[in-house]
């Protein structure tokens, strides 16, 4: 009988001490994460002042100054935020594999410079350690990414479809609105959009436009079938038409090609979702919900997207891209 005691006392005691050896590890783990965060921070931090001191920072235009921009000279709009940066290097998002032929169209389109009225628009965080997000990203590429921007070119911004009620540094997300509002006032739109994206359902978001006409892609690797999206644009809309794109980095290339085929292209992303949010009054990225009806490729669970009876929306649908 002791013998038996003994043995289970020797198991629990051992289980014990796996136990505790397991949370040491752990607690070791996260707090060397926590030193490499602060020293990736320090670091960034240095290197910025350092590039701003040298002047070797890109020119980037406020959201304000770009919409306006867009607005009164009818430009087209190509944007990069993270996903497309990373496709460049090689690293696929969620809703887009990697893919070798994207990465080189989108690192073409980055250095381009082909007319005051093709805008090329970056996120402004990628150049701002203020903003005290992804120093690891900045560290990371950085260097090379301004080794594909054009010495003297003015760009703009990527972040005209991203608004909350108002940020750390005050900008005003309702003013946003208005003046992003402003690029389809009367006019005969082409939404070219993923499956799911339903941009402007249930919501007033382009109720100030002429018409809405609307091709539907796929919701993932839409980049798998860009030449038939290209061409199909091309067969439905005319020169008069304004195109709005909210399909991933493949928005990037395509308003680009579709600039360069003499159509006004605005490559509008996450505006829709942006919206849904601001109605919302999520006033910050971590109160990002799902939105019924809707993909949202940046909350858990936002890719599982029911189907939706309206018909209003399946009477502006024009063109249908599937995978099969």
């Amino acid at each position: 009988m002791g013998k038996i005691k003994a043995l289970i006392r020797k198991k629990v005691l051992n289980r014990y001490k796996l136990t505790r050896l397991r949370h040491t590890k752990r607690w070791l783990i996260t707090q060397n994460n926590r030193i490499k965060h602060w020293y990736n921070v320090k670091l960034d931090a240095y290197l910025m002042a350092k590039y701003r001191e040298h002047n070797e920072l890109p020119e980037i235009k406020g959201i304000e100054e770009t919409l306006e921009t867009i607005v009164q000279n009818k430009c087209s709009i190509a944007r990069f935020g993270d996903g497309e940066i990373g496709l460049i290097f090689g690293k696929g998002i969620g809703f887009q594999k990697n893919d070798k032929e994207l990465g080189e169209r989108l690192a073409s389109v980055l250095r381009s410079d082909v007319s005051d009225h093709m805008l090329i628009g970056i996120s402004e965080w990628i150049f701002n350690s203020n903003f005290g997000t992804y120093p690891e990203y900045r560290l990371k590429y950085l260097k090379s990414i301004l080794n594909l921007l054009l010495p003297g070119k003015t760009y703009y911004s990527a972040d005209i479809s991203r608004f909350y009620k108002t940020t750390p540094d005050g900008h005003d997300g309702l003013n946003q609105i208005c003046l992003l509002k402003e690029i389809w006032d009367g006019r005969s739109v082409i939404l070219v959009e993923g499956e799911k994206s339903r941009m402007g359902v249930g919501n007033d978001l382009l109720d100030n436009a002429k018409s809405i006409r609307r091709i539907l892609c796929p919701a993932e690797n839409a980049f798998s079938h860009y030449e038939e999206i290209y061409t199909t644009t091309l067969d439905k809309a005319s020169k008069d038409d304004l195109i709005l794109i909210a399909l991933g980095p493949t928005a990037t290339v395509l308003a680009y090609d579709l600039f360069l085929a003499g159509y006004q292209a605005v490559d509008i992303g996450h505006a829709d979702i942006s919206y849904e949010w601001f109605l919302r009054d999520v006033s910050d990225p971590s109160g990002r919900v799902v939105i019924a009806g809707k993909y949202v490729n940046e909350v858990g669970g936002g890719n599982q997207v029911e189907d939706i009876n309206d018909a209003d929306y399946e009477g502006q649908i024009i063109a249908v891209i599937t995978d099969e």
